[in-house]
């Protein structure tokens, strides 16, 4: 149909055959027009389809909405995990605070302790001196002898008991007496409970070498590196 040449009008196979073969040439290149042609056409209905543009639109959507949600959990791990990392330095940062705060409240607690102890001290001594006047309890008695007190509640107590005296109606020359009791209780008081102090801390420090009966911290660490050298199940381990 589209060959140029009838090849059955050929005078002999020599001509036919160049015939065909022209034939051939031209029907390559009008196969190459029609395939471009349709290609041509193809591409335009597929740039005009509405249904096709629908469809493509509706595609890059998705592919737009997956990009986004993958964005989206990237970014939220992101922030769950600045959110612990911060609640975590923060926690730690409150912890150190809250020791700062503790230390400094123990620093202002001693202070304050103490010098409500000088102040006990001084008042002691000018009390000393109004009720038992003549005697050695004064100043030099007080700084030579109160510290071996030492707490604030005990010269506290002894204060009141000096307060006790004086305003009590027996002889004056047996208040000086009377206050040396008063202060020698204080003193076996205050030796009983360092006795107690001292027995404690020796208590506590041979239930720290003594873990378990008669083991003691170091035979416990020679065991635990003798069985991490030699597991069970291993040959000659006795």
């Amino acid at each position: 149909m589209f060959d140029e040449y009838d090849a059955t009008e050929a005078e002999d196979r020599y001509e036919r055959r160049a015939m065909e073969a022209e034939n051939k040439k031209k029907r390559k290149v009008y196969e190459k027009a029609e395939t471009r042609r349709l290609f041509t056409l193809f591409e335009s209905a597929y740039d005009n389809d509405p249904r096709i543009q629908s469809e493509i639109i509706e595609a890059e959507s998705a592919k737009q909405r997956v990009k986004d949600e993958n964005l989206a959990k990237k970014k939220n791990a992101k922030m769950a995990k600045n959110s612990v990392a911060k609640a975590a330095a923060d926690k730690v940062k409150l912890a150190e605070e809250a020791k700062l705060v503790a230390v400094q409240a123990e620093k202002d607690a001693r202070q304050n302790k103490a010098r409500a102890y000088k102040q006990g001290l001084k008042e002691l001594a000018t009390l000393l001196q109004e009720t038992l006047p003549g005697t050695n309890y004064d100043k030099f008695w007080v700084e030579g002898n109160m510290m071996k007190i030492r707490t604030i509640e005990r010269c506290q107590k002894l204060l009141d008991d000096l307060k006790t005296i004086g305003a009590s109606d027996m002889n004056p020359k047996q208040k000086p007496f009377e206050f040396e009791q008063c202060f020698n209780e204080m003193m076996g008081i205050a030796r009983k409970e360092q006795e107690i102090r001292v027995q404690e801390k020796e208590e506590s420090k041979k239930n720290a070498d003594c873990v378990d009966g008669d083991w003691t911290a170091e035979e416990v660490s020679l065991l635990a590196k003798g069985i991490a050298r030699f597991p069970p199940g291993t040959n000659q381990r006795w």
